[in-house]
């Protein structure tokens, strides 16, 4: 699942040790049942907003459709109270319902809790880029444009590799329907790793670069009566020739102010989805020649399934213009975006390869002097 709930809190699922321990040398309570690592809260939350003060009634209780994913029946966007580079916010959602809590105050747009009262300020991009105050990201039409807001502003997201299930026909499991025990084969499961950092990127079901994260990842294994392995660690394919391990997009609901940088996703090959180069999935006993964070290849081949229809990892051609984006970022990351409008304001921009090599030695020469 995605978890979205308690990443929101900045709690994740840890790896079960417990630690640190208390004074009494016991380990640390569990929450729900699991152990928990603390990591960095959404800036929403942090601000003391409800989950309701955002989603709508119809986000919560359907709009009289019936949708395969959740996130289909989400109308809130970022952009409906923060507004877009060209536009202030409409105080209506995506879908055109009214925002009944966000209201122009001043010269401010104000959204109030719809719990406790609290008046919350909407930042409006707008605003931002009529002050020439935005960051060198989001001066970019095209991020802005092509990017959920998310991609880059979602610090972290829960990413659980390898879902390793067991089921073992000579023992007697739970049946949490009837709760009665022996009526059903036990089951196990258990995972290969945990990370958070760096999620991977992909374009999700509206057409937008998105976080991905695993989901699920299932390796099987059965054993019969007699104790005989009929499937070991057995990972499946789908009908279209994918892994049956899965990535999908997610809204991970951890949102900071401060965004994911610019060499994060352009020189990172996980966040491309080329996967980290370190897990060694044969030594591990898994009989596939990728590793669990690898879901596509550097020709824009497919490798793992995902779950949304629409939703894919990046093709080739996508894959090359971000990692060619690298090489810009030396110079246009190291200058303010107020830079670049004076430059640009004095040589025009650079339409081709020709003007956009001279315009640096200008301004080498000129700095020179």
């Amino acid at each position: 699942g995605g978890r979205t709930g308690v990443s929101y809190l900045g709690l994740m699922e840890s790896a079960g040790y417990g630690t640190p321990f208390r004074k009494d040398g016991s380990k640390q309570p569990k929450l729900h049942g699991k152990y928990y690592d603390h990591l960095s809260r959404d800036v929403h939350f942090e601000a003391g907003m409800h989950c309701i003060d955002c989603h709508t009634i119809n986000d919560l209780h359907g709009d009289g459709n019936i949708y395969s994913k959740r996130e289909q029946a989400v109308e809130i966007e970022c952009t409906d109270c923060h507004g877009t580079l060209d536009a202030y916010s409409s105080l209506k959602t995506s879908t055109g319902s009214p925002l009944t809590n966000i209201e122009k105050r001043n010269d401010e747009l104000v959204l109030t809790g719809k719990i406790d009262g609290k008046p919350h300020p909407a930042t409006q991009v707008r605003s931002l880029a009529e002050r020439n105050v935005l960051c060198t990201g989001m001066a970019i039409k095209g991020h802005v444009e092509k990017l959920e807001c998310y991609a880059c502003h979602a610090r972290w997201a829960p990413q659980c590799y390898g879902c390793h299930v067991k089921m073992d026909m000579g023992e007697q499991g739970y049946d949490w329907v009837d709760e009665k025990a022996g009526r059903t084969y036990q089951w196990q499961e258990s995972r290969s790793y945990l990370r958070w950092e760096s999620p991977t990127l992909g374009i999700n079901t509206e057409g937008k670069v998105s976080p991905f994260v695993t989901g699920c990842q299932v390796i099987f294994t059965q054993i019969d009566e007699e104790g005989k392995t009929l499937a070991l660690n057995k990972i499946f394919e789908t009908a279209d020739g994918h892994s049956g391990l899965a990535h999908n997009p997610l809204q991970p609901h951890t949102i900071s102010k401060r965004a994911r940088t610019c060499e994060d996703c352009h020189s990172n090959p996980k966040a491309m989805g080329l996967g980290s180069g370190h897990y060694v999935s044969r030594f591990n006993g898994l009989d596939i020649p990728f590793e669990l964070e690898r879901i596509v290849d550097e020709d824009g081949k497919q490798i793992q399934a995902t779950n949304h229809v629409g939703a894919r990892p990046f093709n080739k051609e996508e894959l090359q213009k971000i990692k060619r984006t690298n090489v810009c970022i030396g110079c246009h990351q190291a200058s303010p975006t107020r830079f670049w409008k004076t430059v640009e304001e004095k040589w025009g921009k650079a339409k081709d390869s020709k003007t956009h090599q001279e315009i640096p030695h200008m301004l080498l020469r000129k700095g020179s002097q």
